[in-house]
Parts: structure tokens; C-alpha cells; sequence
């Protein structure tokens, strides 16, 4: 492209809001879909003389997800209507049942290990039944002339559309009638197929050699009509359905029951109470524009009247905050304070929507283990332990501002040690950290500036701040 070169830069460079409710997931994933075929249909992609055929195949791949939402329609209705119908619907037998239930597993684990382990199976099963309604829909768009565009509201708070659900809950409506309707016609004799006589007759019963039984069983066909044999195979394939259904909406009413008006951060601030007889140090749980969370697990404070005001001093990458925060008791586990509309948030929100340092905490160059890796520290489980990333919060102090606190992140990395602050450390300096988990303090020897941090500098705080990245050293 004129000369200038692409790179793949595996770090995030902004983040976005996700829809929190299904029909506004329904919104996206239709204007994505629907997006993918107009470019198809307007764009004469693949008569386009500019594009080589690699990139015509790139642009192809974009229709596969869509299309394969068809192959999951035919794959749910086909056990649904060999129950009711009492036939097969493919040549039925051992072998064909172990190819079809062990190649899928097979291809994940090489899709797996090509994707770096982005490939999850039962969250790609999950997203599979909950999007093709939409990219069903997104298809028949493809008759139409012109294809409207909808924009979503990302809304923090969700909710739950249950007439978008219809299709799945027919899902389950059918499978269910289905394994019952293939139940009753079998009761009360139970008959059973050639496959559950093959499996008598060759291992059971039988005195021949093991490989002979073996393939006379794996060759056993089964005859149309209601058997065990259907009910079973059909039955399992409907349960499979009504796994990922019920999955998607317990999934989408726990996402529910957990959203609020404002996202809530999992980012540990150190606090300190301003009033009385209360003169603790914690850390908050969760944070928002509208709340602070502090966990009951890691310590229990006494003294709290509920619905009193309290003041918050809270350290912020940009320095001390005092928020104004009124208490409003125990919720699952946790100490509830709302802070109240008087205080001025511009700070706190801020430092919460700042991308610079959220890279540095959330990202993970190894989300999910590829199944080499995932064997290679299952084999070598004490050496995985060593090498957990470990990320906590801390307050530090510079030698020569010793009244002067400051914000940071100390990173374990096996024998590796690291800190993650915002503000410029000096080569070879000492800096006496206090540790927000048990209180104790350290001093650390700053040896050298990390090559991460130019990545860091690609976007700085919202709040003005800058962010640092030096690798350290105990000092006995």
C-alpha cells in the first residue's frame, strides 16, 4: 500500500462497550451481518479485477459465519423430526456416530492452536445458538433492495427482549415434545435396533476374536422405525440443544441481575476513612462514576451506620481525591457506598476511562492456552505456578519525597519484578513501597525502564497523567 508497511501489534488500543441487553445484541450482530452481505451484493467483490484471489477469499470468510447459522438450523430440526417421523436421517451406525461425535472435538483443537487459542468450544456453541436468528434474518436481507442501517445504544443497564427469545425457547419447546413423542411410541416394550444386537451378539455373547466382533458391530446399521437406538442418538442431539439454550438465557439473566447504571471497574484503589473513630486502609472491590465497592472477604469494617455520609480519600493515578460517599450497606458480599451528586467527578472518571494504564491491567498476551501449552504445564504444573502473573496494588514513596504518595501496580512474573506507575522514576533509585494487601513495606531498587512502555505511550491518561514502566530488585 504506497509503500508503507502493516504490522500486527498484539495490544489493545481502545476499548468499547458491548451491548448488555439481547436486542441490542440483536441490533449489532444484524447490522454486522447485514453489513457483510451488502458488501458482498453492492461491492462486486468477486469480479473485482483489483482484488487478487487471497483477498477474495478474505471477503468470502465474512459470509461463512452468516451461512453456517443455516447448517445449525438443519442440525437442531434434523433429531426433531427423525423422533416424530421414526426414520434416520443418514446411514446410522458405530462408526458413523464415533466420526461424528470425535472429528468436531478434533477440528476445535487445531482451530485452537491456529487461533492462539482464541477458540473456545462451548462459549463458540453458546454464540452460535444465541446469534442465528439474526444472521438468518441477515440473509433473507440479501432480496431487498436496499438494506436499512440501525445503530444499538450501548446501554450499561440490560434488559431482557423476550420476544426475541421465541425462536430459541421454540428450540427447546420442540426438542422436548420430540423426546417425549419418541418415549411414548416406544413404551412399554422398548424395542431394540440392530446396533444394540450387534453390540449383544459381538461382545456380550459372543466367542469370536476381538477384532472380528469388533467390526461387526462397528457395521451394524440401523433399520428405520422407532427404536432405543433412535431415541437414544436423537435424544442426546435435542439435549445438546436444550443445553445451549438454557445456557444463553441463563447466561443473559445473570448479565442482567449483575448490570448497573454506570460499568463498574475491577480496579484496586487504596481508600482511607476520613471519619471518627474509622481509620482504616483498604482497597475497593469495584469502582464506578455512581458507586465503590469494597469486599467483605478480604476485611470487615466496623463502626458503619447505614445511610451516613462518609468521606472516601481515595489515590487516583493524578493524586488524592476526597469523594463525598453516603454508606448504603451489605449487598452480595460486598460494602455498598453511592457516591453522592455534590462531588465533582471529573477526576475519578477520568482516571476510570483512561485507556494508557486499563491496557497494562487487563491485557493478557496469553488469554487462553493453546492445547500445546495447556499439555506443556500440565506436564510441568510446578513450573506454571512459578510463572502466574501476578499484578497487585501498592503505595510507594520516593526517597527524597518521603511525604508524597504515590499510585502503582507491582507485577510477579516468576523471578521477574516489575512496577507500573505514573510517575517518572529515577535509574538506580531506591523507593519504599507499602503493600495494599497486608500493609507491609519494601524497598526496591528501580534497574531499568521496560520496552512495554513505549507501547504505553501510545495514548496517554485522560487525566493528564503519563504511564511507567520499570523493572525492580528487593533491597535487603
Amino acid at each position: 500500500m504506497n509503500n508503507w508497511k502493516s504490522i500486527y501489534l498484539r495490544t489493545p488500543i481502545a476499548y468499547g462497550v458491548s451491548p448488555s441487553d439481547n436486542s441490542e445484541y440483536f441490533k449489532t450482530r444484524h447490522r454486522w451481518a447485514q453489513g457483510n452481505f451488502q458488501m458482498i451484493k453492492n461491492e462486486k467483490i468477486f469480479t473485482s479485477k483489483k482484488l487478487n484471489t487471497l483477498c477474495k477469499i478474505f471477503y468470502l470468510n465474512f459470509l461463512m459465519q452468516p451461512i453456517n447459522e443455516f447448517q445449525l438450523l438443519i442440525l437442531i430440526f434434523l433429531p426433531i423430526l427423525s423422533l416424530f417421523l421414526g426414520c434416520q436421517s443418514f446411514i446410522v451406525t458405530p462408526l458413523n456416530i464415533l466420526i461424528l461425535l470425535v472429528c468436531p472435538f478434533i477440528f476445535h483443537f487445531l482451530l485452537k492452536e491456529i487461533t492462539y487459542g482464541y477458540a473456545q468450544f462451548w462459549k463458540n456453541e453458546v454464540l452460535s445458538i444465541m446469534r442465528f436468528p439474526t444472521h438468518i434474518k441477515a440473509a433473507f436481507g440479501l432480496c431487498k433492495i436496499d438494506i436499512p442501517w440501525h445503530s444499538s445504544n450501548k446501554n450499561i443497564k440490560g434488559k431482557i427482549d423476550w420476544v426475541l427469545l421465541i425462536p430459541h425457547l421454540s428450540i427447546v419447546f420442540f426438542c422436548v415434545l420430540s423426546v417425549l413423542y419418541g418415549f411414548i411410541r416406544l413404551y412399554p416394550e422398548f424395542n431394540t435396533g440392530p446396533i444394540i444386537h450387534a453390540f449383544q451378539t459381538s461382545f456380550i455373547q459372543s466367542d469370536s476374536n476381538a477384532t472380528g466382533s469388533l467390526k461387526n458391530f462397528l457395521s451394524a446399521q440401523l433399520d428405520n422405525g422407532y427404536s432405543l437406538e433412535l431415541l437414544i442418538m436423537c435424544g442426546f442431539w435435542s439435549f445438546f440443544s436444550i443445553l445451549k439454550v438454557t445456557s444463553y438465557i441463563r447466561l443473559l439473566l445473570k448479565k442482567v441481575k449483575n448490570s448497573t447504571e454506570n460499568f463498574r471497574f475491577t480496579i484496586h484503589f487504596p481508600i482511607f476513612f476520613d471519619n471518627c473513630s474509622i481509620n482504616y486502609e483498604i482497597l475497593t472491590n469495584k469502582i464506578s462514576e455512581d458507586t465503590i465497592t469494597i469486599s467483605t472477604k478480604k476485611i470487615k469494617i466496623e463502626n458503619l451506620i447505614t445511610n451516613k455520609i462518609y468521606s472516601l480519600k481515595i489515590l487516583l493515578p493524578s493524586g488524592y481525591s476526597t469523594i463525598e460517599t453516603k454508606y448504603s450497606g451489605v449487598i452480595n458480599n460486598e460494602y455498598i457506598f453511592s457516591i453522592t451528586p455534590k462531588n465533582n467527578k471529573s477526576n475519578l472518571v477520568d482516571a476510570l476511562y483512561s485507556v494508557a494504564w486499563h491496557r497494562y491491567l487487563y491485557f493478557d498476551p496469553e488469554p487462553f492456552p493453546t492445547p500445546s501449552i495447556f499439555f506443556k504445564h500440565l506436564l510441568t504444573e510446578q513450573k506454571k505456578r512459578k510463572n502466574l502473573r501476578d499484578v497487585e496494588s501498592i503505595t510507594f514513596q520516593k526517597t527524597y519525597k518521603k511525604n508524597l504518595q504515590h499510585l502503582g501496580f507491582i507485577e510477579k512474573y516468576g523471578e521477574i519484578l516489575r512496577i507500573f506507575c505514573f510517575s517518572s522514576l529515577s535509574y538506580h533509585s531506591v523507593i519504599t513501597v507499602r503493600h495494599a494487601k497486608d500493609a507491609k513495606t519494601q524497598k526496591y531498587k528501580i534497574l531499568s525502564k521496560n520496552e512495554i512502555d513505549k507501547i504505553l505511550h501510545l495514548t496517554k491518561n485522560l487525566d493528564g497523567t503519563e504511564c511507567y514502566y520499570y523493572q525492580l530488585s528487593c533491597v535487603d
